[in-house]
This record gives structure tokens, C-alpha cells and sequence, in this order.
């Protein structure tokens, strides 16, 4: 049986190492095959329809958007951060890059008080969800901007800079995409219930 690092084996349980693009190596992706494997009953959670939001997968949707997203505003904040220590570029130019990355972290912070407050409805969803995109386009503006002005021998010298680029816009590739979305929060503004794909 084929065991990714830290699985232990067990019967009827495969892990084999999921191709890692090399920018994300640290994330140790596997596919995890189950065989013939029996749940015990105390591990089986019941989330009923998953396509109607209930408080277990609309709680689980909060905290996931939240931290994914976060984690790849770190990626981002980064490279913004090596453009301020350098002084690279103009002061508005670095504003802006500082406008993007805050502006996306107390977005961020709005979605973690709204866990904090116990919401777990549809509009906290859709809330952060909306937040969730709106980070994924400021870590694309910010991202390409301080690539840019971090110069072509920072992007050519080390892999960090290409590195944290192509990292941080891996937020683009977790689900629910804004492609898939964007029907059902469409239909959410016009009034239609919270529905996910």
C-alpha cells in the first residue's frame, strides 16, 4: 500500500502522492482511495442536500473561504512587503499596492467577526464568499504590480519572487470557483435562495 508521509496504513485505505506542482510542494496534496472500508457510525456526519445550505455546510463554507483565503493574501502581502522594504517604484505606486492588501485583510476581518457573531446563514455565506473574490482579484492586481516593480533580475535571481507570484494566484483553482458561482450568486441577488453547484 502506497502511504503519503505521516498516513499510517490501514486496511482498505491507499494514499498516493497527487502530482504537487512545484509552487505548491509544501501543500502535500494525496488521493486518498478507500476500498471496501467500513465507516464506523460515530464518524459518519450527516450534512443533508448538500446543494440547500444547512449550519454544518454553510459554517464549513465561512471558515474555509476565510482561511484559504488568507493564506494565499499572505503569499501576496509578501511580495508587497519586499516592495516597500526595497523602495521600489513611487509612493503611489506603493499605496496602491498597500491599498490592495489591506483593504483585502479587513475585508477578511469582516467575515471573521461575522463567525466570531455566531452567523452561519446564507447572506454570511454569500458575504464571504463575495469577500473571497474580491481577494482573489486584489491578489492578482497586487501580485502582478509588485512582480513588476520587484524588477526582472529579483524575478530571474531567486525563486521566491516567481514563487509567491504563482502561489498566490492558486486561490483562482480552490472550489467553488467564480465561474461556477456566479449564476447562483446572481440568482441569490435577485432574491432566488442560496443554492451551491
Amino acid at each position: 500500500m502506497a502511504t503519503g508521509r505521516n498516513w499510517p496504513a490501514a486496511p482498505g485505505i491507499e494514499v498516493k502522492r497527487f502530482r504537487d506542482p512545484w509552487v505548491l510542494a509544501g501543500s502535500e496534496t494525496n488521493e486518498v482511495i478507500l476500498t471496501r472500508v467500513e465507516v464506523p457510525y460515530e464518524y459518519i456526519s450527516y450534512f443533508g442536500r448538500t446543494e440547500k445550505l444547512n449550519i454544518a455546510i454553510s459554517k464549513a463554507f465561512l471558515w474555509f473561504e476565510l482561511f484559504v483565503s488568507a493564506c494565499y493574501l499572505g503569499a501576496a502581502s509578501a511580495l508587497v512587503e519586499w516592495v516597500l522594504a526595497g523602495k521600489k517604484g513611487c509612493a503611489v505606486e506603493r499605496m496602491s499596492l498597500a491599498i490592495e492588501v489591506e483593504g483585502a485583510m479587513a475585508a477578511l476581518e469582516g467575515v471573521a467577526h461575522l463567525l466570531m457573531l455566531g452567523c452561519k446563514d446564507a447572506a454570511a455565506v454569500a458575504k464571504s464568499l463575495f469577500v473571497r473574490y474580491s481577494v482573489q482579484r486584489s491578489i492578482e492586481r497586487a501580485t502582478a504590480q509588485a512582480a513588476e516593480l520587484l524588477g526582472g533580475m529579483a524575478f530571474l535571481a531567486s525563486s521566491d519572487v516567481p514563487g509567491l507570484f504563482a502561489a498566490s494566484r492558486a486561490l483562482a483553482f480552490h472550489p467553488p470557483s467564480r465561474l461556477s458561482m456566479a449564476p447562483l450568486l446572481d440568482d441569490y441577488l435577485m432574491g432566488q435562495p442560496l443554492v451551491m453547484p
